[in-house]
């Protein structure tokens, strides 16, 4: 390709001069030591190869789409796969650049199937390995087998040991941790067992909830080892207050429950309400100090029908209506 410049003297034309460039100069270098199936080129921003090198063969002034190439070389970028070379019609792998302050485009395109070679080769070691592996599992697959029928006896012991750690965990998902009552689940699989009883022999039954009024405070005056501390003393004081037959349970934080089965009257149930709020009431010992833990209690009698989570609804309202009279104090659902 010529490159030339129109040459002026004081003003007045003086000549013209031309340079001849040969394309082949600007990838000359390339092909020496590269892939012979690797294609180099520098395109115009116009889309005019001023030198193409492929298959060991300069070439330029082919004519090419710059905005088509770009967007090949970002498919490929993109998608990590060849795209057809509009100049020989081979599936490339295509990069191009802008060359800096030049109006030129760099273009490297490698042949896909020349790149892809090891990848199969690879491919096919991998297919034969893998062969061999199958093999080699259907081997031992037997093998297996064999052992597998020894480990069955061990393996039953295992399930009968499993059952009975299984059982065991089981009796410890129904305790609290802190004080050793029973806790939600096992209280509201009692109560639900006490609504069946009651109602097919017609025994009264109660449901008694305590929340303790100032805990919040010890915490944040004591500490929570102080908090642990007063829960699981209220949860010693409620079981030596109630009968032997009746369930106490935490179902969370300071909310403790009591389950009377056989309740008797109204005024038995006030009456053990009395001395739960006398128990609970007595100053618990916090580090030579004495800290308040009055309860607030709430009690309702089964009337019959309603479900558990009625039942746990209205002792619950009753508890709340204590705490909104003063605390310290019980009162039984309506």
């Amino acid at each position: 390709f010529s490159v030339s410049r129109r040459l002026e003297r004081d003003g007045r034309f003086d000549g013209v001069a031309v340079v001849h460039v040969d394309a082949s100069l600007l990838t000359s270098s390339f092909g020496r030591s590269e892939d012979q199936h690797m294609a180099l080129g520098v395109i115009t921003a116009e889309g005019i190869y001023l030198s193409r090198f492929a298959r060991g063969r300069a070439t330029y002034g082919e004519r090419l789409s710059v905005a088509n190439l770009i967007e090949r070389a970002r498919q490929v970028l993109h998608e990590h796969a060849p795209v057809r070379s509009p100049m020989d019609g081979r599936l490339r792998f295509v990069s191009a650049a802008k060359l800096e302050r030049y109006p030129l485009y760099t273009v490297v395109a490698a042949d896909a199937e020349r790149a892809l070679m090891s990848y199969h080769s690879m491919k096919a070691k991998i297919i034969s390995v893998a062969s061999l592996i199958a093999a080699l599992i259907v081997v031992f697959a037997a093998k297996l087998s064999r052992q597998a029928r020894a480990l069955d006896a061990s393996a039953q012991r295992a399930l009968q040991a499993e059952r009975a750690l299984r059982a065991a965990l089981e009796g410890l998902a129904r305790v609290d941790d802190l004080t050793h009552l029973a806790n939600r689940r096992h209280f509201e699989e009692r109560l639900a067992q006490a609504r069946a009883r009651s109602m097919r022999s017609g025994e009264p039954l109660a449901l008694v909830y305590i929340d303790l009024d100032g805990f919040k405070q010890i915490n944040d005056r004591y500490g929570h080892a102080a908090g642990d501390g007063v829960l699981v003393e209220a949860a010693q004081r409620l079981r030596e207050t109630v009968r032997e037959s009746d369930m106490v349970a935490r179902i969370g934080g300071d909310e403790f429950t009591v389950i009377v089965e056989d309740a008797g009257h109204q005024s038995d149930v006030q009456l053990l309400c009395e001395r739960v709020l006398f128990s609970l009431r007595r100053p618990y010992a916090m580090n030579g100090d004495a800290g308040l833990a009055t309860p607030s209690i709430g009690a309702a009698l089964f009337d019959g029908h309603e479900t558990p989570a009625e039942l746990c609804a209205r002792a619950d309202a009753a508890m709340y209506v204590a705490k909104a009279a003063g605390k310290a104090r019980y009162q039984l659902a309506a």
